[in-house]
């Protein structure tokens, strides 16, 4: 019966070891994706910037050719 137990006792832990594991790998995976959402967000915002400066010479050419 002990020897049932042990058994036991040592598969759950080996089990609970893999879990951790697969769950710090999908943590440390979350966290990459959440560092490319911010890096996509910041080349958005450059893009919108840049979209602006365009659009603003584009109306002060215009004005200037009034």
């Amino acid at each position: 019966m002990k020897r049932s137990v042990d058994k036991l006792v040592s598969s759950t832990s080996a089990d609970v070891k893999t879990l951790k594991t697969q769950v710090d790998r999908a943590v440390n995976e979350i966290a990459g994706l959440a560092g490319l959402q911010n890096e996509i967000v910041g080349l958005q915002s450059g893009m919108d910037a840049q979209i602006d400066q365009l659009f603003f010479s584009w109306k002060l050419d215009e004005i200037a050719e009034m």
